[in-house]
């Protein structure tokens, strides 16, 4: 009882503004977690194109092929 009585005794504006700072925050850490979780996938699937690509090009000074393939298909990642 005690705990609920400190509760109520805290003014509502108070609460409404400490709840939207908390609603604000999970957002925010939400939308932080879901563009790493996006880059990593996107740098996975990069490092894959980067492997088919040096088995594709195996010719010496074919670099230039396989950065053009590679950042074509990562564009279509995009």
């Amino acid at each position: 009882m005690d705990l609920w009585n400190a509760v109520t005794s805290i003014p509502v504006p108070f609460l409404v503004v400490l709840i939207i700072c908390l609603i604000l925050v999970t957002v925010y850490v939400g939308y932080q977690h879901a563009k790493l979780e996006g880059l990593d996938g996107i740098r996975a699937e990069t490092y894959k194109l980067m492997l088919k690509a040096e088995h594709m090009y195996k010719q010496r000074g074919a670099g230039r092929q396989k950065l053009k393939y590679v950042v074509g298909r990562a564009r279509q990642l995009l």
